[in-house]
């Protein structure tokens, strides 16, 4: 577990500036490699073996977080050795989802729930959707609840929603 957290800390860069990473010509790990501000996620995604599956035709959409939003999300779980792999595809997974969906699709589909939308995610698991202040908030199903803050960065196998942690809902 430790080495893996080592890794992940180890990739970290100093800066937290947001950078885009909406380039419809590279695919979604490539867009997200193309900046250091991704690093934590991308080597997770790396050691999980999950790159391979997000980088085929897909499409997919993924809500992923900045290094320091990362940080703060690994810190919380141990998810260094070999041995917990499964808990860190898992986790990964849950970032996941089949299909693009635009922040305008997911605004929709919230419309549509009433103010609530539930998406199913790569491990199977649910994320809802909701809105505050036109800002999209993703609830996981342990109540961690992240907010969008780059919506819509166009990969060309699917879309990217940046994400930063926004709390827990409870």
């Amino acid at each position: 577990m430790k080495k893996l957290l080592i890794l992940l800390m180890c990739s970290a860069t100093m800066s937290y500036a947001q950078t885009s990473v909406n380039d419809s010509r590279k695919d979604l790990v490539s867009n997200l490699s193309s900046t250091g501000d991704y690093s934590m996620f991308t080597n997770a995604l790396n050691v999980s073996g999950l790159s391979q599956t997000i980088k085929s035709s897909g499409p997919f959409t993924i809500f992923a977080p900045t290094d320091k939003t990362f940080e703060k999300m690994a810190s919380s779980q141990e998810m260094g050795t070999s041995e917990n792999k499964q808990q860190l595809t898992k986790m990964l997974s849950n970032h996941i989802l089949t299909g693009k969906y635009t922040a305008k699709s997911i605004k929709e589909a919230i419309e549509q729930g009433k103010g609530k939308a539930e998406f199913k995610t790569l491990s199977g698991g649910t994320v809802v959707a909701s809105l505050s202040e036109d800002n999209i908030l993703l609830t996981d199903e342990a109540g961690h609840t992240s907010k969008v803050s780059m919506p819509d960065q166009n990969s060309e196998n699917g879309i990217i929603h940046v994400v930063e942690t926004a709390g827990t809902a409870k």
